[in-house]
């Protein structure tokens, strides 16, 4: 609780037996690996004894008012109990220019980059996912789904960049896990999905970028100037989901707002 700050070297990474849970409050993370970069080099991750750990992510934050700065955290769990880089449950937190990236269980459905259950957090100018290796499965990369009475609410986002390989064409950026997920309002500002066509290993378009729940009504995403090459934007399952930038069209808005076209 007394805005501590703790600075790691940008030049290793933390290897971590366990799971970090930070339950602490109020401490500020700062990678010295320089700001604004992708792949950060001040990373968590897991040591060859966490990698096959039953734990469910390299960290979760549960704590408030924290904030992590120029930090990359990957996960490569290999036991059935791994489904996250990072999990976010805590409060009012902020994490700027990180990356979050889950490089194992590409062929497993129920497993994500990020799971987000937490409340009035902030991302600014950070990458999760990654397309250096090919997803085959529809893994979400970020995926907001609760824990009992935990859910995603007043989420601001600005300026990140979701990466993902896949061939699996159903898979979804954002997917909302179910009615219970997320609650109030959350917002996406100029943020990019981005799905690299590695034809050697069989990446496919995806249908969409977003991916709602049926008979969501607790909470709604706005995405504000949102850039994707995926076939739409948001067309699948579209409860709460509303979408505004550059380009909008009275007569069909789906297909403009936050599709990429081919220049002519």
């Amino acid at each position: 609780n007394n805005n501590d700050v703790i600075l790691v070297d940008g030049d290793g990474e933390v290897l971590e037996d366990g799971k970090i849970s930070w339950s602490k409050n109020r401490i500020h993370l700062v990678g010295l690996g320089g700001g604004f970069i992708h792949s950060q080099r001040a990373r968590w991750a897991n040591s060859s004894t966490g990698v096959t750990a039953a734990i469910d992510s390299t960290v979760e934050v549960s704590g408030v008012g924290n904030s992590f700065h120029n930090i990359k955290i990957v996960n490569t769990g290999t036991d059935a109990a791994s489904i996250a880089c990072l999990i976010d449950s805590g409060e009012a937190n902020w994490y700027n220019n990180c990356s979050f990236m889950k490089f194992s269980d590409l062929n497993v459905a129920g497993v994500a980059d990020v799971i987000c259950r937490s409340d009035s957090c902030t991302y600014t100018n950070c990458e999760i996912g990654f397309d250096t290796l090919v997803q085959s499965a529809a893994r979400a990369t970020f995926w907001i789904k609760n824990s009992g009475a935990t859910r995603m609410k007043h989420l601001t986002m600005r300026d990140c960049d979701f990466v993902c390989a896949s061939s699996a064409a159903t898979k979804s950026f954002i997917l909302v896990a179910d009615t219970a997920a997320c609650s109030f309002s959350n917002t996406f500002t100029n943020c990019t999905f981005n799905n690299a066509l590695v034809s050697s290993g069989s990446a496919a378009a995806l249908s969409d970028a977003v991916t709602s729940v049926s008979g969501l009504v607790e909470g709604n995403l706005l995405f504000v100037n949102p850039g994707s090459n995926a076939l739409e934007f948001c067309s699948a399952v579209t409860d709460q989901v509303k979408a505004v930038g550059f380009g909008m069209s009275d007569t069909n808005p789906a297909q403009t707002v936050g599709t990429a076209l081919t220049p002519a």
